[in-house]
């Protein structure tokens, strides 16, 4: 904040959202896209026998990408929260190109027990 801006302008507005799907089958394939603050998310989860699981995380602002990651996991399971509260992608940080707003955002697994199907994003 710069000297003279009141804390109290909208343009330094929290806003918290939370978006979740679930997996729930052995070789699952599922895709999802949230619109959240002028951003949307394209998230997918497959799985198979041979290659195990794949979440992929797509994040736009219209036309421009601003984001696109690939994670990996074993076959049967979920992704396992490596980074503790910040789940397993750890906390990624976004600027909107054209509003200039700024985004953290994290995946996390749902997952109640090894191998336990469920999930978040």
């Amino acid at each position: 904040m710069l000297p003279g801006q009141d804390p109290a302008d909208p343009v330094f507005e929290f806003i918290e959202e939370e978006v979740s799907f679930r997996i729930d089958e052995d070789g699952f394939d599922v895709e999802e896209t949230f619109e959240l603050s002028g951003l949307t998310l394209e998230a997918s989860v497959a799985s198979n026998r041979h290659e195990g699981g794949e979440f992929h995380l797509w994040i736009a602002a219209g036309e421009t990408n601003l984001f696109r990651a690939l994670y990996q996991f074993r076959h049967g399971g979920v992704p396992r929260n490596v980074f503790g509260s910040q789940g397993f992608t750890g906390l990624i940080y976004l600027t909107h190109p054209e509003e200039g707003g700024d985004y953290q955002l994290i995946c996390e697994s749902l997952a109640t027990g090894d191998g336990a199907a469920g999930g978040g994003a």
